[in-house]
């Protein structure tokens, strides 16, 4: 798959385009085609066609971002090297007033019907179980060869038969002590400041080992199957999963903890929404984060 990166005038018109959402809580002049935990992915043009872009949170006076863009690097060769193919993914950065950064991860824009819950919508049974076994297998190598992976099915897309992960965002790696290489203020940077400090304390590293487990791992990416709208496919993914674990999954744990994954991210989204309108209205600073309307999950 051939890539070219955006140009740098490019580059800062887009970032033009984000502080203006920041400031007004408005993505209007972003055309965004994803929403995630941490960023949001918007389609923007490229040298040689369109790519899809993902503005990290900003990086304060520049610190940090050497040892991400290493971590990242690493991450990508890890996944690569154990047979994780991965979309083409580069790195760029535009300085800001202040010393500040912003980077941006580059990579192709799929079509729709590439990604992963589009394409399986459509699929036949062979070729669902085909995705699904694919990406089993390569979450599953990934995670035995000691690199984490969120193998949400929204994270996966399919180019002629080919499958590719794109989510990279937060590289998922540990050093020779098991410590996380990256670090976890990235998790921490999309929610309301009251929280992050008994998040980082009590929750993140839990959250961040469950991607360096198989069993969780494929238990979040069976059970977001209600999210995209594939309940349809729950038995398949089911007993694709079970395949290789030990402790199989049952249909009942999945739907129970599904319910709580989603009203944690309701929870979390209304935060999100006050402590906009606390910067915004009463603060008038920027909120540097594009927020979805409402999920149905």
């Amino acid at each position: 798959m051939s890539f070219a990166p955006v140009s740098v005038d490019d580059l800062d018109e887009l970032e033009k385009r984000f502080r203006n959402a920041f400031f007004t809580g408005s993505a209007e002049g972003l055309e965004v085609v994803g929403y995630g935990e941490i960023t949001s992915v918007v389609a923007w043009r490229g040298v040689n066609g369109p790519v899809a872009a993902k503005r990290l949170p900003t990086f304060r006076f520049g610190e940090g971002v050497t040892a991400y863009l290493a971590v990242l690097e690493d991450y990508l060769a890890g996944l690569g090297a154990v047979g994780v193919d991965v979309m083409p993914t580069l790195a760029q950065t535009v300085k800001l007033d202040g010393g500040d950064v912003a980077v941006y991860l580059l990579q192709p824009l799929l079509r729709p019907e590439q990604i992963g819950p589009a394409y399986l919508r459509k699929a036949t049974d062979e070729q669902a179980t085909g995705f699904l076994d694919m990406v089993c297998e390569r979450t599953e190598t990934a995670i035995g060869a000691g690199i984490g992976i969120d193998a949400q099915v929204s994270n996966w897309g399919i180019d002629e038969g080919n499958l590719f992960y794109f989510d990279v965002t937060t590289p998922l790696l540990k050093d020779d002590r098991g410590d996380d290489r990256i670090d976890v203020d990235i998790f921490l940077a999309s929610l309301p400041w009251a929280l992050r400090g008994t998040v980082k304390r009590f929750l993140v590293q839990g959250i961040i080992d469950e991607y360096f487990d198989v069993r969780a791992t494929l238990l979040d990416l069976i059970g977001q199957f209600y999210k995209e709208r594939l309940v349809s496919l729950i038995p398949l993914g089911l007993d694709r999963a079970n395949r290789r674990l030990s402790d199989p999954i049952s249909a009942k744990e999945l739907e129970q903890y599904y319910k709580w994954d989603a009203r944690m991210w309701e929870f979390l989204q209304r935060l999100r929404r006050i402590d906009r309108w606390w910067h915004l209205k009463i603060r008038h600073h920027p909120y540097p984060l594009l927020i979805p309307g409402n999920v149905q999950r």
